[in-house]
């Protein structure tokens, strides 16, 4: 049978053409057509040839403790939220207490608020209870105190009181049941401290958020792409369509951020200054994530050698720099309508290092605190062991006298500004010996 004829058989037929031939038709306007089978798709990628890369899982010691510093960090922000309604609720009532009291949860205010759930009203009694430093501030206290709490205020402050106590409690029973599971990681912990800006509660949140077994990441860029404190790499045809950081750990994320605010603040050290650089190009929130990085390549590199902390100094990236800083002055002199030759200065012998220990503070006269020699002698320079005053030292100190008792004139009742100038009135009219002991000038 001719292809035509049997095209017309199958048109003509009731039987389906699919269930005769078992093929699937298509109806055209010319009639019904077979369609090819279609054919089977190969497999993408092979599976055995790329196998995919376990996500890092810290080990059941470290989850336990992540347990605990996570639920310690709730509750540590619960009570801030209750602090801030107690805020509110005071405000309502026209009692502006934090307007004067840095804490309103210290002495003086737990003495005036305990008045308060009793009954009182009066402000100049309330203000009466002011202790310490908050003495001085009796009429400042007297018009903050203006007010009228009503029983629900009342009702309310009590409430806000019990739940802070509640919290205050269970945090300290955590923070000793933190203590305790820390122990065996206490050297962790120890070398952690040694940087800046990371206390014992933030030491103990990193050990337990990523452990301290660094051979689980191939290097500080794999750790620091999982903390998500690297730039992300999206992109598509080649080209880069965002550099925003990835989500990484939200938890590991709030501690080195807070970390890094701490080290913003410092003058000194190594930490600041990249944040003070990149803080005038790119904006404080994009400099505080780049500290955030270092810091974490920082505790990768502590953790994996087992090694304190090194300061580079403040002045380590002008060291890295000095022939583009020294191109850079000479044309800024230039555009000035200056020559400028640059001539290195003869090699001096390195000066020793001031010590801080105790030991150097032998025989400082009665009444001086070691703590105030220390903050003279390591902030404002005056002593180096073994080569005695500084040209400057008199002049050093007193400047700062003169700034200490501009600042006593407003805080009179201030014992570190009083021990402060004790200190400088003592250097001022002594002077120190090779042995670094105290003698009469």
């Amino acid at each position: 049978m001719s292809p035509e004829a049997e095209l017309m058989a199958m048109i003509s037929s009731d039987v389906p053409t699919a269930a005769r031939i078992g093929r699937p038709r298509t109806s055209t306007s010319a009639g019904t057509i077979t369609k090819p089978p279609p054919t089977p798709k190969k497999p993408v990628m092979n599976p055995v040839a790329r196998p995919l890369k376990p996500s890092f899982i810290p080990p059941a010691p470290i989850r336990d403790r992540r347990e605990l510093t996570r639920y310690r960090k709730t509750l540590v922000q619960g009570r801030t939220q209750e602090v801030n309604r107690l805020h509110t609720l005071l405000a309502g009532a026209n009692r502006k207490l934090g307007a004067v009291a840095a804490d309103i949860l210290g002495k003086s205010g737990r003495a005036m608020r305990d008045a308060l759930l009793g009954g009182e009203q009066e402000p100049a009694v309330l203000a009466a209870l002011a202790r310490g430093r908050m003495r001085a501030k009796l009429p400042l206290l007297r018009r903050a105190l203006e007010g009228r709490l009503r029983p629900v205020h009342l009702t309310v402050l009590a409430a806000i009181l019990g739940h802070i106590d509640g919290l205050d409690e269970m945090v300290a029973r955590l923070h000793d049941a933190i203590a305790a599971a820390l122990a065996p990681f206490a050297e962790a912990v120890e070398l952690l401290r040694t940087i800046p800006g990371i206390s014992a509660v933030a030491a103990a949140a990193i050990v337990a958020e990523i452990g301290v077994d660094m051979g689980r990441f191939p290097s500080h860029k794999h750790r620091a792409s999982w903390a998500g404190v690297c730039p992300g790499n999206k992109q598509r045809g080649g080209k880069r369509l965002s550099g925003k950081t990835t989500t990484g750990s939200a938890w590991l994320r709030a501690v080195l951020t807070a970390a890094a605010w701490a080290n913003a603040r410092r003058t000194t050290g190594y930490l600041g200054a990249p944040f003070r650089r990149l803080a005038r190009r790119r904006g404080r929130l994009k400099a505080l994530v780049a500290v955030a990085h270092r810091l974490i390549v920082i505790i990768y590199h502590v953790l994996r050698d087992r090694r304190p902390y090194t300061d580079l100094g403040a002045d380590y990236f002008a060291t890295l720099e000095a022939e583009r800083v020294e191109r850079h002055h000479v044309r800024r002199r230039n555009a000035l309508g200056y020559s400028v030759t640059l001539t290195p200065l003869p090699p001096t012998e390195p000066v020793p290092a001031c010590g801080l220990g105790t030991g150097i503070f032998e025989g400082i006269p009665p009444g001086l605190s070691t703590l105030y020699a220390r903050d003279v002698v390591s902030r404002r320079g005056v002593w180096i062991p073994g080569a005695g005053l500084l040209p400057d030292t008199t002049d050093r100190c007193a400047r700062y006298r003169s700034n200490r008792l501009s600042r006593l004139r407003s805080r009179p009742h201030d014992p570190t500004l009083n021990g402060s100038l004790g200190l400088c009135q003592g250097v001022l009219s002594s002077i120190i010996v090779g042995d670094g002991r105290w003698g009469e000038r």
